[in-house]
């Protein structure tokens, strides 16, 4: 795909008289310091014309020492990928066949499936990550509904002898609070449904961090 934008807006940055470019940065007037009685120049800022995604041409500010405009979104994507598939994984067994599905629907490149393979299999040397992959009978992504008709979607639901244990996993920031209140919603649902022993954790996969609810 490309975009109809890059038609018109790069022929334009090239030509202009206000800009000047090097090696496809273009930059256009000078940053200059004001502090404390002391003025000088600052180093120029740049502005990129990028195809990272899709072709689309993508406006960006930066100086020498840049940093990676994507590199947020690629991690807040990756996290919700990650999560996913621990999410649909049932077992450490399966996990080779669970990447590979995921890579030949196009959920996940080449690239991506390695580091996941690694990331995830880090995470099974950590007893109590492996433990909800071991042991009783184990319900993935179950839509719960309320009274409402809203569904709810906890990753794992175990049930092992006389009670059920809600596993929640997350991937990035840690907010204990707001997670808790997520995990408690299913706690009661189940509660609702006539499930008297339950229990919830929440495991946080860059921490090891777990939260009991």
């Amino acid at each position: 795909f490309r975009s109809p934008a890059r038609g018109w807006l790069a022929p334009f940055v090239r030509q202009s008289d206000l800009l000047t470019g090097e090696n496809g940065v273009y930059s256009l007037g000078k940053f200059v310091y004001v502090g404390k009685g002391v003025r000088g120049e600052e180093k120029n800022f740049g502005l990129r014309l990028e195809e990272k995604v899709m072709n689309k041409p993508e406006l960006s500010f930066r100086n020498v020492e840049s940093w990676e405009v994507h590199e947020l979104d690629q991690k807040r994507e990756f996290g919700i990928k990650m999560h996913r598939l621990l999410a649909r994984l049932a077992s450490p067994d399966a996990l080779e066949v669970t990447i590979r599905a995921s890579v030949s629907k196009g959920i996940l490149t080449e690239e991506e499936s390695n580091y996941l393979r690694r990331e995830i299999g880090l995470l099974f040397e950590d007893p109590r990550f492996k433990g909800y992959f071991e042991g009783g009978t184990t319900f993935n992504e179950k839509a719960i509904l309320d009274p409402d008709g809203n569904k709810h979607i906890p990753d794992k639901v175990i049930q092992v002898d006389d009670h059920l244990l809600v596993v929640d996993f997350k991937t990035g920031a840690e907010s204990p609070l707001e997670h808790s209140r997520q995990v408690l919603k299913y706690i009661q649902l189940l509660g609702q449904m006539g499930y008297t022993n339950v229990k919830g954790e929440i495991y946080y996969t860059d921490s090891g961090k777990v939260v009991e609810v």
